[in-house]
């Protein structure tokens, strides 16, 4: 997302979600002044609306990884609620 403008379909896809929920996250961030969105014929690009905001999502990925599960031997949610806690400290 950091790197140029990407369709709703692209960005699904690199999500694993299907194509309508993106769209729904991505007007939404788009509304809130998070992204910005240019229609060409059929296709809606979006892209990071503003530089600073990238250096947020930088921190995000790093902090939490690009997606990955995190394997344990604890209960499920147990793990999640962990990393929340972690976040908020």
């Amino acid at each position: 997302m950091l790197q140029g403008e990407h369709t709703v379909g692209e960005l699904a896809e690199s999500c694993d979600v299907a194509s309508h929920v993106a769209s729904e996250h991505l007007m939404l961030m788009r509304r809130c002044g998070l992204l910005k969105s240019e229609q060409r014929g059929r296709r809606v690009f979006y892209q990071v609306a503003e530089a600073h905001l990238a250096d947020i999502v930088r921190c995000i990925e790093h902090r939490f990884g690009n997606g990955a599960a995190v394997e344990s031997d604890q209960p499920a949610g147990a793990a999640r609620s962990g990393r929340q806690k972690e976040a908020t400290t």
